[in-house]
């Protein structure tokens, strides 16, 4: 049987560097196994899910849409650990006291007036809803907006004095233990305190982030966490976070707030494979699911016309510059 041979000519073919960034099998890979990647498997890092949602002292009720997102904002900048607001009269009439230079914010408040086209008479929305559109149409609807302002329970210096009850979110915690933590790992910490000036902080948070602005590593207190594994892998992920600062590698302006939502998307892919390749050094693996997870979820908020190998390409190289700062 005979067999054709080709002649080696010796003579290779090399890619520009668009067609070798299109044409990854390494990221084509990956990016296949993402897609396999459920969101299922992922696995908050806290040992509980503390509330910190926006709500009001007296009735309880949580605030909603931008309201919420106002009173979280105002929680953040203030440094508020309480999530319970009130509007000054509710406060008065509690018998509670503002402290000196206590400042609000103000949310709006959206309702109807229902008016019967020939009685006068008024009705709830609720009453409004129950009635069939052939009644509906006796009734004139106008909708108006009042504001409000209100002012975090923490302004209100005689709280323990007046007349509520506040749910304890400590009482959720008592099986709170703290964790082992990894002596390699505290000593690399340790390291970025005392050489390259990293500012970390742990707070009652039920969420870990990294301030531009204030250059500032916040973390959730340490027992709040599952374990050590969970503790580590977002410490890292925030500090790969830290290293892109303007006085670091400038990979974004000094308020992440103001990026585009591509941008945005792409610091996160950075920050959770950077994450990856340092707890991995420290044998943090079993966190590895929650990674793919993550990553997955932040691709798909980057530009659909953009190539995914591109973008899984640049960030890699983004990732290993952040992590040679961080070992450097």
């Amino acid at each position: 049987m005979n067999t054709a041979i080709k002649k080696n000519t010796g003579k290779k073919r090399f890619l520009n560097k668009n067609e070798e960034t299109k044409n990854n099998p390494f990221l084509e890979m990956i990016i296949d196994g993402l897609e396999k990647v459920e969101q299922k498997n992922w696995e908050h890092y806290l040992k509980h899910q503390i509330d910190f949602t926006p709500k009001n002292l007296f009735t309880k009720l949580p605030y909603n849409r931008f309201n919420r997102f106002t009173l979280m904002l105002d929680m953040m900048i203030g440094g508020f650990e309480s999530p319970y607001y009130a509007t000054f009269n509710q406060i008065s009439k509690a018998g509670g006291l503002l402290k000196k230079g206590a400042k609000g914010r103000v949310i709006q408040y959206f309702s109807y007036v229902i008016k019967h086209k020939i009685t006068g008479e008024k009705i709830s929305l609720e009453a409004y809803k129950m009635l069939t559109g052939e009644k509906q149409n006796e009734y004139n609807l106008s909708s108006f907006v009042k504001y409000f302002r209100v002012f975090n329970a923490e302004f209100i210096s005689n709280i323990n004095e007046i007349d509520i009850e506040i749910p304890n979110n400590d009482e959720d915690l008592n099986d709170l233990t703290e964790i082992n933590l990894s002596e390699d790992a505290e000593a690399f910490i340790l390291k970025l305190k005392d050489s390259k000036g990293l500012k970390l902080i742990h707070d009652k948070k039920n969420t870990a982030s990294y301030s531009p602005l204030k250059d500032v590593v916040t973390m959730p207190l340490i027992e709040w966490f599952k374990n050590e594994t969970k503790y580590y892998s977002t410490l890292f992920h925030e500090l790969i976070h830290w290293t892109g600062h303007e006085n670091r590698l400038n990979r974004f302006s000094s308020s992440m707030i103001a990026e585009t939502k591509e941008k945005y998307a792409f610091e996160e892919l950075v920050a959770e494979m950077g994450a990856m390749l340092v707890y991995f050094d420290y044998n943090f693996k079993e966190e590895f699911i929650n990674s793919l997870v993550y990553l997955k979820g932040w691709l798909k908020h980057t530009k659909e016309d953009s190539n995914k190998i591109e973008i899984l390409d640049n960030a890699f190289k983004a990732s290993n510059k952040a992590v040679s700062f961080l070992y450097s």
